[in-house]
């Protein structure tokens, strides 16, 4: 095919960074002005825009405006590529939130505009996911385009290469040469464009228009384009758009190489900057997919009202505050606030729409009255049965008295092991309970607590390792503590009689970091400046359900709690935290090394997972990260461990040593070159409390059958607990109405359909092998083959009956 360059112009705009969002609310509408008096007086010009949100605020602020913008677009001057909501950070949102961004972008495209994006469009974020391709194609979008990383930070050798996914499925990539906007350096970026084709013999997009804060193709850069084309004579160069060129590029049978993996690094830091963004990231996420599961569960056994326009809206919100800057947190201290409310919005949507139809279904659910007892209904939002600590806060009040000696039953009579446990409260007659149950899949379980005579006896309430002062233990798991530092200092595999542990496991390592927020070209934060030095350490529970030990330590003027809680029946270590960090320009780490050789490091990413070298690079994360090899014990034997996490998203595994990376302290937005001489101490990042947990878990040194993904969600979307009256009603005392299986297949979302028609399931093989799902809806099981790594989308009849596969966007594929 003929030699060309593709003039692609376009404002990149940042709605929020530097500045609030109402500001890049009116520059929006700048931007979309400017752009329309161009394509007025220049005929061959082409714009290209991207993230609906934009057009969205047109609508509702100017529809004048947003009329001549729908007629830009149906004459092709003004080509919509991204299809997403917004341009979001590419590596921390969930799977679900990206899946969101294509349905709620693509739809709102074509309902307003009669079309779809066929590129997508990403030219700031700091990395891509490797699951990306998977997710763009069953989003309807067989192309993408991005500038970060650039050669020098991942090295490729090509502008235009196939990017393929873990399940095999690729799109046609273009990482962007120079920059996505030209200010005065347009010419120099033509001649460099120019060159860098002529030597790969294939055409090449160039884009211009002023951009960050918007602007868009300026008189200037248009006409020196003009004067470029009549000058050229070995490249044609074109006013175009990205949906030109990638269509050039198929019709022209352009060969490129193919590559697989994410696309990383750039701005490493961004993965643990801002705890407080990514911890309301990831719990508005969880929270709206436990209300829209809580919905179908209540329309699966009551027929209730629509959820669907509030959460709509909620994950609107999510949305937004996934762009870019605000989600890796280098946005001002003004604007950080913004997303602090923005994300409260959306939870508490989320939060009002489960709690209704909780209680709708708690209402219905037959309690007869039973004397010296009250009733609780423990809801289980996951697509398999749970096992897991029920804590329950009562007493204090004559309608919910409670006796030293309870006993816990469920409505079939079965009897749970129960244990008093440190109240939330300082109220006399206040007391909290635990226990440990098994909950059905997408459903619920009605438990009676009934206050008997008499004490709870040391035998009962009491466990064998409550006799070992800095020991927890039960079968599975034999966790030492250091008394002098308060480490782990052994995590002993008792079924397997293997040690995980070798040093000091969970001490708060405090690293020197004096990079600017992005941490640009930084790569590792290994340069030790100190650690956490142990305060206190003792046992605060011990009983039959569970036992913790405290761990109070202190760095300068930062003081951490830990509290490490060991379940009676699991085999993993739960831990609780509570951190004061008072530090400026440091990064904190909890550090585990493994007793394991010749490893690998597993990270989850959106909707899968991507395997690393352990070479201590920071690496993004979802919720796990995961080493595995072999023991040291040299009997061949697979081992490793799992730190699973509820808010956390970036980590590295350095040898054997794996480091959850709790916080950054930069300066809010500092931005090199600028010289960070002096600021004040509000002005910088992660400062004072915060909270986060995570849990440590032996692995048998691979990724199958080991249920991570499963594992990981289960502290991330947790079990429900309501207090229910007594009452005659129409459902039983525990039902369910969808599960999955194996246990490598994990459903994400359960929700009622776009246009409200039925009902949409989705799930994905989670650990790489190729799998029959099974899914029982309503009692009725289905069969679904699944590649490795595949994301699969099943849409139901509103009774619950399988209609269909459908893509992302919830239409029929093919």
């Amino acid at each position: 095919m003929k030699k060309k360059v593709y003039m692609i112009g376009n404002a990149h705009l940042d709605p929020v960074w530097l500045w609030r969002w109402q500001e890049g609310y009116a520059e929006n509408r700048a931007t979309f002005r400017s752009a329309l008096e161009r394509l007025d007086e220049y005929e061959e010009t082409v714009f290209t825009s991207s993230s609906a949100q934009f057009f969205e605020w047109i609508e509702e602020s100017e529809p004048e405006m947003f009329q001549k913008l729908r007629e830009r677009i149906q004459e092709g001057r003004i080509v919509l590529c991204g299809g997403w909501w917004v341009q979001p950070d590419c590596n921390i949102p969930c799977g679900e939130s990206f899946a969101r961004q294509g349905l709620l972008g693509q739809n709102y495209f074509y309902e307003k505009f009669g079309v779809t994006c066929k590129a997508g469009y990403c030219v700031d974020s700091f990395g891509h996911n490797g699951m990306l391709p998977q997710i763009l194609r069953l989003s309807g979008m067989d192309a993408y385009v991005f500038m970060r990383p650039d050669e020098k930070e991942k090295e490729i050798g090509e502008y235009l290469f196939e990017w393929e996914a873990p399940d095999g499925s690729s799109v046609t990539a273009f990482r962007i040469p120079g920059s996505y906007c030209a200010y005065g350096g347009l010419e120099q970026q033509i001649e460099d464009c120019i060159k860098q084709g002529s030597e790969k013999g294939q055409p090449i997009m160039c884009f211009y228009g002023v951009g960050n804060h918007g602007g868009g193709p300026t008189k200037k850069n248009i006409e020196l384009i003009q004067a470029k084309m009549e000058g050229n004579q070995e490249f044609g160069i074109v006013f175009s758009s990205p949906d030109e060129y990638f269509k050039d590029v198929e019709a022209g049978n352009v060969k490129i190489k193919k590559l697989k993996g994410d696309l990383q690094h750039h701005s490493s830091g961004c993965y643990s900057l801002n705890s407080t963004i990514k911890n309301l990231n990831r719990r508005a996420e969880n929270e709206l997919l436990k209300a829209e599961k809580y919905e179908m569960l209540a329309a699966g056994l009551l027929g209730t009202v629509k959820e669907q326009e509030a959460l709509n809206r909620a994950w609107k919100k999510v949305l937004f505050n996934q762009f870019h800057d605000i989600l890796a947190g280098t946005i001002v201290k003004s604007a950080f606030y913004d997303a602090v409310q923005m994300y409260g919005e959306a939870r508490t949507l989320a939060l009002e729409s489960a709690n209704r139809m909780m209680q709708k279904i708690a209402s219905r659910i037959d309690i007869p009255f039973r004397e010296n007892a009250m009733s609780a209904i423990v809801f289980n939002p996951l697509g398999w049965e749970i096992e897991s600590g029920i804590e329950l806060e009562i007493g204090a009040f004559k309608n919910n008295d409670i006796s030293d000696r309870v006993r816990v039953t469920d409505g079939k009579g079965q009897e749970y092991d129960c244990q008093f446990v440190p109240s939330d409260t300082f109220l006399k007659g206040r007391k909290k309970i635990v226990f440990m149950a098994k909950i059905p899949a997408m459903g619920y379980r009605q438990f009676w607590i009934e206050s008997l005579e008499g004490k709870c006896s040391d035998e009962k309430c009491r466990g064998e390792a409550a006799r070992k002062e800095y020991v927890l233990e039960n079968e599975y798991l034999s966790i030492r503590f250091n008394p002098e530092t308060g480490g782990i200092e052994s995590f002993f595999d008792l079924k397997r009689k293997l040690e995980l542990m070798r040093g000091e496991g969970a001490v708060g390592k405090v690293m020197e970091d004096k990079s600017d927020a992005w941490a640009h070209d930084i790569f590792e934060f290994h340069e030790r400046y100190g650690q956490f030095q142990l305060e206190s350490i003792r046992k605060t529970e011990d009983g039959i359900v569970r036992s913790t030990m405290q761990v109070k330590s202190k760095f300068h003027n930062s003081e951490m709690i830990q509290y490490f809680t060991l379940y009676g029946q699991k085999d993993m270590l739960e831990v609780k935290v509570s951190l004061n960090w008072q530090e400026k320009r440091k990064c904190l780490k909890l550090e585990f090394p493994v007793n394991v050789k010749d490893a690998k490091a597993l990270y989850e990413i959106p909707f899968g997972f991507m395997e690393k070298e352990c070479d201590g690079m920071e690496e993004p994360m979802q919720n796990y990260f995961s080493i595995n090899g072999f023991a040291m014990d040299g009997s061949g034997r697979g081992a490793g461990m799992a730190v699973l996490n509820d808010g956390k998203y970036s980590g590295d595994i350095k040898g054997n040593t794996m480091s959850l990376t709790v916080l950054r302290s930069p300066a809010y937005a500092h931005h090199r070159p600028y010289v960070l001489e002096s600021a004040e101490n509000d002005m910088f990042v992660d400062q004072g409390w915060q909270e986060f947990s995570y849990v440590l878990t032996g692995t048998a040194g691979g990724r199958e059958g080991e249920a991570l993904a499963r594992k990981a969600l289960e502290i991330n979307q947790k079990p429900e607990v309501l207090l229910e009256s007594f009452h005659s009603g129409m459902l039983p005392a525990e039902a369910g109405i969808l599960s999955a299986s194996p246990e490598n297949i994990v459903i994400t979302c359960c929700k009622r359909a776009y246009d409200g028609n039925g009902w949409i399931v989705r799930f994905y093989e989670s650990e790489g092998k190729r799998t029959i799902a099974r899914l029982t809806v309503g009692g009725k099981e289905t069969e679904h083959a699944i590649r490795p790594n595949e994301i699969k989308t099943i849409r139901l009849s509103q009774d619950f009956k399988v209609i269909s596969e459908a893509d992302l966007l919830e239409w029929p594929q093919g």
